[in-house]
């Protein structure tokens, strides 16, 4: 854990492994907070959780503190929307990961040292910048384009944020009608499966797909979840692509009677 150096404690934790990229800024606030910790030489240590009563951790306890945070509540309701019941659990849990950059891009990998040539960091599609998430789902020009496909599909008009969070967050709120806003949800999900298993595909064969492929696959995905898991969806496939929001609209009306 560490050891005096003259009259002064420095901290030296040593972890069983390698740490996540997205356990680094963990790690090093966990320094800031600890470092001004007072420690006496001859005397022992007491480790105390101060959030419960009997200073003892718990799940229950910290889950508290993190909802008691001033974003707390926020980040809870953001990461409880990518567990969506009408898209597949992997997929659901995929999202969930992705929002938090914990998915294994080759940027990961190369922090972890699963891959050990920066070069082999480069972004499958393009091939120039390193494949981190935001890049691979926002900034790299086959993903901007098949967001802009779908907001135009949709009739939207919008600024994509810079990182996989702010857009989920941007998407979730894009439209607030409760009629549409169960079908637009389901193309968040439609569109990061569909660029990873492209992304996975011309890894291991080299093939790339068109973009207009991986749209029309985005489009048909997001259909039969909503045909396969939503009750009462009346509307076609054509109709779907046709024109999404006037299916959900109308399909939410009829539902209603």
């Amino acid at each position: 854990m560490g050891d005096w150096c003259s009259d002064k404690w420095k901290w030296d934790i040593k972890w069983r492994r390698e740490l996540y990229s997205w356990e680094e800024q963990q790690v090093a606030e966990l320094y800031k907070d600890i470092q001004d910790a007072p420690m006496e030489k001859g005397k022992s240590d007491l480790r105390l959780w101060t959030h419960s009563k009997d200073g003892k951790y718990s799940i229950r306890s910290a889950y508290k503190v993190l909802t008691m945070e001033p974003d707390g509540e926020q980040r809870h309701s953001i990461l409880k929307g990518t567990w969506n019941p009408i898209v597949p659990s992997k997929i659901a849990a995929f999202s969930w990961q992705l929002i938090q950059d914990k998915i294994p891009t080759r940027g990961n990998l190369l922090r972890r040292g699963v891959i050990q040539d920066p070069a082999e960091s480069k972004c499958v599609f393009c091939k120039v910048e390193e494949e981190d998430s935001a890049h691979l789902y926002i900034h790299c020009k086959l993903a901007y384009n098949l967001w802009s496909a779908c907001n135009k599909w949709w009739g939207l008009c919008t600024v994509l944020d810079r990182d996989c969070w702010g857009v989920f967050e941007q998407h979730s709120f894009l439209l607030k009608r409760e009629a549409v806003k169960e079908g637009w949800e389901c193309i968040w999900f439609a569109m990061v499966w569909t660029i990873w298993l492209a992304r996975n595909e011309q890894i291991l064969t080299g093939k790339a797909q068109k973009e207009g492929r991986l749209f029309e696959l985005i489009q048909l995905r997001a259909f039969h979840w909503l045909k396969g898991r939503r009750e009462g969806c009346f509307f076609s496939l054509s109709d779907w692509i046709l024109n999404p929001t006037e299916c959900m609209r109308v399909n939410c009306s009829k539902k209603k009677r």
